[in-house]
C-alpha cells in the first residue's frame, strides 16, 4: 500500500510518480491514488508547483552523481518557495 494513506491524511492531495508506465496504472486504479509515468529528471509538472516532495527510493537508482544531481535540480524546480 506504501505511503499514500498516510500522507493522504497530511495532504490535499497526494500524486504518485514512477518512471514504469505499468506502475503508474496499476497504482492508479487503486480507489483513490492519483499516479503519473514521468522520469524524476523530467518532471510533468509546472515550475513551483509542488509543496512536499517525499521520495523514499529514487535517487538511489541513478548510479552516478551527475543524474542524481539533475535529479534534484528538477525536484527542487517544482517545489513551490512557499
Amino acid at each position: 500500500e506504501g505511503l499514500v494513506g498516510a500522507l493522504a491524511l497530511r495532504a490535499d492531495s497526494v500524486v504518485g510518480i514512477d518512471v514504469s508506465t505499468v506502475i503508474a496504472a496499476s497504482a492508479r486504479a487503486r480507489r483513490g491514488v492519483s499516479a503519473v509515468a514521468g522520469d524524476v529528471r523530467r518532471l510533468p509538472f509546472r515550475s513551483g508547483s509542488i509543496d512536499v516532495v517525499v521520495s523514499n527510493s529514487t535517487l538511489d537508482h541513478f548510479a552516478d552523481h551527475a543524474k542524481i544531481a539533475a535529479a534534484l535540480r528538477e525536484l527542487e524546480r517544482v517545489l513551490a518557495d512557499d
